[in-house]
């Protein structure tokens, strides 16, 4: 085998046609990994961007692991995370020899018990939103920590460029049926079984027994619900009605497998004032269309 190898490479080094061959190959390799690594680039890019433009103030940033999100010069960021660095670091092996954030709160990052309503003036989840049984309990709390004027600032997959692919859109009747029966056991495994099948492509029944037992037994963090961009866009701005959130969508940007959502949080009265201005501005003392544009009155017969 060895002679054979060492009369290819004479063949390789011999031929100009196929020398040519495989320089091109290699030129081809280290193109796609240019390509890859100004992809990723791009990712952090257009993150980092969202993030200098819409957060300022102190803030919270829930599950950050070893890549947090980079904040504007003049911000200052809590880590919040369910589990110290060392529980992080026992319960994901993977991430064991990689630089995680120190945790500053350790805390249920969609309950936030131990931060204060209306305490902070930003918050962070990326892909965190997903792992969550109750989105919009979620919101709710997100909208609460807020100051007036605070940003939620989210990125979630994407589920058209994820594993998610062949998993049905989560819609927001779905959202709101689990959010009135949190926490559901039954709900829990029914998302257990479409993980099974859909994304983990068990077919038998008992395959797919063992995989929802994996599942449920080693608590594994799954993508509870799934999304694209109109998907999310309704579901911020249904939730915001049903649940009284006075919640704008300042931003969203697809980013490679993710959206950047970015909300903003205003006071009632402000918004109250706004709508007052504006109807003063085009409304007040309005006359009839035809006077406006200096036409006849009509006559009606």
């Amino acid at each position: 085998m060895g002679n054979a190898k060492t009369a290819l490479r004479k063949v390789v080094g011999t031929v100009p046609l196929v020398k040519q061959v495989m320089q091109d190959r290699s030129d081809l390799r280290r193109a796609v990994d240019i390509l890859t690594i100004e992809k990723q680039q791009l990712t952090t890019e257009r993150r980092i961007m969202a993030a200098h433009s819409f957060l300022r103030g102190e803030g919270i940033e829930i599950g950050a692991l070893h890549m947090p999100l980079s904040i504007p010069p003049g911000a200052s960021v809590r880590y919040v995370d369910y589990l110290s660095v060392e529980g992080l670091r026992n319960h994901y092996p993977e991430l064991r020899d990689l630089p995680l954030v120190d945790v500053d709160i350790v805390d249920n990052g969609e309950k936030l018990t131990k931060v204060k309503n209306g305490s902070v003036d930003f918050v962070v989840a990326n892909h965190f939103f997903e792992h969550c049984q109750d989105p919009i309990g979620t919101l709710m709390t997100f909208y609460k920590k807020l100051r007036a004027h605070g940003v939620l600032y989210m990125a979630i997959p994407n589920k058209e460029y994820t594993f998610d692919i062949d998993r049905e859109i989560t819609t927001y009747d779905h959202l709101l049926k689990e959010h009135k029966q949190y926490p559901s056991q039954k709900l829990y495994l029914e998302h257990c079984r479409e993980i099974a099948q859909r994304t983990e492509k068990h077919k038998t029944e008992l395959d797919i027994a063992k995989c929802i037992k994996f599942l449920v037994e080693s608590k594994y963090s799954i993508h509870y619900h799934v999304w694209d961009q109109a998907a999310l866009s309704e579901l911020f701005q249904r939730a915001a009605i049903d649940f009284s959130m006075n919640l704008s969508v300042e931003a969203m940007i697809k980013n490679k497998n993710e959206i950047i959502c970015v909300l903003r949080k205003f006071p009632r009265s402000e918004e109250n004032a706004r709508l007052a201005t504006v109807r003063q501005q085009y409304f007040s003392g309005l006359k009839p269309i035809w006077e406006r544009l200096g036409k006849p009155e009509p006559k009606i017969p």
